[in-house]
């Protein structure tokens, strides 16, 4: 890949003098190869600025990268972005941080609006609880302020990227995946209020994991953690390899982690389905979905196990905390214990018998 890059090292110019120098030059740029061109403004003692020209576009300049470093672009994926919705940035404080308001291309009327919060950190210790808790504060922090923004609609979900450039040593990929696990139910219990009041959907994370390949030699391996609402359940957490592109370095498929080791997906960031177009209806009459409520059981269940610990040292949470299965009406009229996709119910009632494993009783009721 071919990246030019142009300094303009006195004088300001605009991003349409730059554009039109570019699209006159555009059959020599494409015979030499180039991908993309930046062009960057000194401005005395203030950060230079930036403008991109990527060929994609026919060299025109691409006003979401304005004033980012060359490399932002790809480090934020913000391509992954640009696939299914259309994208306009809104001011950011953190200078590692960019916010966008999305809203998707295939709806005829009334399209589903995204607040997309995307950052970068140099910051080692991503995945400790310190780290994440103080990362994920910055980023709802942005957030808040995002949310005031009079573009952002009081239904909007919202989702939070961050990727980690530190690369982690002494952990296999399965064991950040596991304290991903413990980090994000703690988190849920912390800071459950805030993330429904800022209606927080998903929450994606992006690590480099230190490893040795199969003659030994030295490699990094990109582990995606993703605590997500899009398929029903309250910021389920799921983890997933990355597999790049040798040539371009683009991921080419996501490996899942876990009890479903092998399988592997590829997609762009997905619109709204079934369950977030439900989930957007119900807050827009200041309601939660039904769905999420099991969700707010579990994190309320963690938080009194929490408070419990406090005052009796040596007790740890027990596993499979909470479990939950829905009543649904059979054949013969009654209800029967089963599963179902989440959110194809026809009934404007839903019910499950769920079992909890509380401080007062320990194995469940």
């Amino acid at each position: 890949t071919n990246v030019m890059t142009v300094r303009i090292a006195s004088g300001e110019t605009t991003a349409e003098e730059l554009e039109s120098a570019m699209i006159a030059n555009k059959d020599k740029l494409n015979m030499l190869g180039i991908r993309t061109v930046t062009v960057l403004q000194t401005r005395g003692q203030r950060d230079p600025y930036y403008f991109s020209f990527p060929s994609c576009d026919g060299f025109k300049e691409d006003p979401l990268r304005r004033g980012m470093r060359p490399t932002f672009h790809h480090l934020l994926e913000l391509s992954r972005l640009t696939d299914n919705y259309a994208l306009e940035r809104i001011k950011a404080v953190g200078r590692n941080v960019q916010i966008y308001v999305g809203s998707e291309k295939t709806a005829r009327r009334n399209a589903a609006q995204v607040v997309f919060v995307r950052g970068i950190t140099h910051t080692p210790g991503l995945t400790t609880m310190s780290g994440a808790r103080r990362t994920l504060l910055q980023g709802l922090d942005e957030l808040e302020r995002a949310q005031s923004n009079s573009k952002v609609t009081s239904q909007s979900s919202s989702r939070i990227y961050l990727h980690s450039l530190p690369e982690v040593e002494g952990s296999s990929p399965e064991e950040i995946a596991k304290e991903f696990d413990s980090v994000i139910d703690a988190l849920k219990s912390r800071l459950a209020n805030r993330l429904l009041k800022l209606r927080v959907d998903e929450i994606e994370a992006k690590v480099r994991v230190q490893s040795t390949d199969a003659d030994g030699n030295h490699m990094v391996v990109p582990v995606r953690l993703v605590a997500s609402s899009m398929g029903g359940e309250w910021l389920k957490t799921s983890a997933y390899i990355e597999r790049p592109d040798p040539v371009t370095g683009v991921t080419r498929e996501f490996c899942v982690i876990g009890e479903d080791d092998g399988v592997c997906m590829l997609d762009p960031y997905d619109g709204a389905n079934v369950i977030q177009t439900k989930r957007s209806i119900a807050r827009r009459v200041g309601s939660t979905y039904a769905y999420d409520f099991l969700g707010l059981l579990e994190v309320g269940l963690i938080k009194e196990w929490e408070n419990y610990m406090g005052d009796v040292p040596g007790v740890s949470i027990p596993s499979n905390l909470f479990e939950a299965q829905e009543l649904i009406e059979g054949a013969d009229g009654e209800l029967v214990r089963s599963k179902r996709e989440i959110g194809t119910n026809k009934v404007g009632m839903v019910a499950w018998v769920a079992k909890m494993k509380t401080p007062e009783y320990p194995e469940g009721r």
